[in-house]
């Protein structure tokens, strides 16, 4: 049995209710005109939402490297997982659209553009010294002794207080997980116009 998403069932209520004015003839054309329009508009929203179900990698690579262009992130199309993975097919329930947003959220993160970002960050660099610390400390390193950063103990904290194997991965899962605010207009768009 198939789950009807919200949309599908939306579309079928349209359609079953154009039958039925159809088949009684008893409103004027403008309801008529009416009720086709906003059944062609939910065909065009399930269609944008399910067409890369049916396309090429190469197809759904040229549809996120057009979303990307309105978000002016077209030269990160292979920067970000999350863009490699839709375009092999990977992620069934996500649009270009929202891969592409999704990108562009990560540019403004990543980049330096949020002050809440960045405090996060620093927060997460605080915690991973205090246990590199607490780790040497076990270890019976001393700080006088020379760096106590080799044998891996930096990749050990980072494991132990975020979970992640390198910097740039906890930094894009942060970022992935960030619920702060977003700008209307990215500030790279903003310097062209």
């Amino acid at each position: 049995m198939v789950r009807l998403t919200k949309i599908e069932k939306n579309r079928r209520k349209l359609i079953s209710c154009r039958l039925l004015v159809y088949k009684l003839h008893a409103l004027p054309v403008e309801s008529w005109r009416i009720i086709e329009r906003h059944t062609r508009a939910l065909n065009l929203e399930l269609w944008h939402k399910t067409k890369h179900l049916q396309q090429t990698a190469k197809q759904r690579r040229a549809d996120v490297k057009a979303a990307l262009q309105t978000h002016g992130c077209e030269d990160r199309i292979d920067e970000y997982p999350i863009s490699k993975r839709f375009i092999a097919g990977k992620l069934k329930s996500w649009t270009a659209i929202r891969v592409a947003e999704h990108v562009a959220k990560l540019r403004y993160l990543l980049d330096g553009h949020s002050r809440e970002f960045e405090r996060e960050m620093a927060e997460l660099e605080g915690a991973i010294d205090d246990e590199v610390e607490e780790i040497a400390e076990i270890a019976g390193m001393e700080r006088g002794r020379g760096p106590i950063y080799f044998g891996g103990i930096r990749r050990e904290a980072l494991r132990n207080v975020h979970g992640a194997e390198s910097y740039d991965e906890a930094r894009i899962c942060m970022a992935e997980s960030f619920t702060g605010d977003m700008p209307r207009v990215w500030p790279w768009l903003e310097r062209r116009v």
